[in-house]
Parts: C-alpha cells; structure tokens; sequence
C-alpha cells in the first residue's frame, strides 16, 4: 500500500506456518532518482547491464594527452539527442536538466575511480527549438588517469522527462592503472553559439 509520503508498507507471511515469526522492514520507502541513477551506472560498470532509452553514446577521443609520471588526460563526449530530452517552455527559452553520473575501472588492477556526478542544465531559446530538435548535444568531460584497458560506464538522468540511461564501453589507455577524475561541469548548454556538439 502506497502512503502520500512515498512509502510503502510491506507485510510477509510465511506459506502453511501461521505461527512463524519473520523479522523484516515494515515500510518500503520510494528511492530517490539521483541515488537510482548511481546504482545503476555502478551495475553498468560491474555486471554490463545497461538500458539507453535516451540513446546517449560514449565517445572516448584517442591519442590522449601525456601529463607525465605515468598520468594521461582522456577527452569522452557525452551524446544525446535533444529530441530525446524532455525540455519545456520557461518564459523566452525551453528548458531542461540532466544529471551525469561516470565511473571508470583499471581492469588489470580493477581500481575503481571516484563517482564523479556532473550537472548539466539547458536552455534553448524559443525559436531556435524546431532547428535544434535535429541535432545532438554533446558534454564534454576531460577524464585524468593512468594508462592501460579501462571500462567507462555513464548514467544520465533527465529529470523533467525522468527518463534514465546507462551505458559502458571499454577502451585502452597506453601503460598501466586507471583513476579517473572529470574536471568541472561544461558549462550550462546554451543554443545562442549552437549547441555543444550539435550534429
């Protein structure tokens, strides 16, 4: 049975013993979306189970650059379609959010780097929503870690469609170890230049 607070309550009985005593979590509470969203793209990284409504897709750019002592910079694109992006009407714009969530694992050492959450707010303006419904946004993150075959998974959370999708894909890095650390967030997506990455 489902509360007005979001919370659930749980009864178990015990088949042909009505005398048995269960200990067991009376209420079930609705989990938040952003906590989803991080145990999602963990499950990605680990099992490969993965589901992509928004049909984002991972673009890990080659040659990365040597920072020294063994540290690599590794440039990923973060795709979506706006199409798949719920995005509304807030006085002259449309607009939309997503959250990003990107964890990386060393697989001859399976170290597993920091969950890395980035946010990414949109704003269109009203009349260049027809053109951009054809294109592509693109968050750029730089990722820093030591070389050797990695596996990235993203998750991506559009809040105002509360649609979620994860994705993984495995790539090498030259030499050894892998912890990766994005820099800060790209900068909100604005259609004024173009949007990022628009294709």
């Amino acid at each position: 049975v489902a509360a007005q607070d979001g919370n659930r309550k749980v009864a178990v009985k015990v088949k042909n013993r009505p005398d048995a005593k269960v200990r067991y979590t009376h209420h079930l509470g609705d989990q938040d979306p952003v906590d989803q969203l991080r145990e999602l793209t963990l499950s990605a990284l680990y099992h490969g189970l993965t589901d992509n409504p928004l049909q984002i897709a991972l673009d890990p750019k080659p040659n990365p650059s040597d920072l020294g002592n063994d540290r690599f910079r590794v440039d990923l694109m973060v795709k979506v379609p706006f199409e798949k992006i719920l995005l509304l009407p807030q006085d002259e714009n449309h607009v939309g959010r997503l959250t990003l969530f990107v964890v990386v694992q060393d697989h001859k050492n399976q170290h597993l780097s920091n969950m890395n959450r980035v946010e990414v707010p949109i704003k269109i303006p009203n009349e260049k929503l027809l053109e951009v419904m054809g294109q592509t946004a693109a968050v750029p993150l730089k990722l820093e870690m030591q070389g050797g075959p990695q596996r990235l998974a993203v998750g991506m959370r559009d809040h105002l469609g509360r649609a979620t999708s994860t994705v993984e894909v495995d790539f090498e890095v030259p030499n050894s170890m892998a912890a990766a650390t994005p820099e800060p967030p790209a900068p909100p997506i604005h259609s004024n230049d173009g949007p990022n990455g628009a294709g």
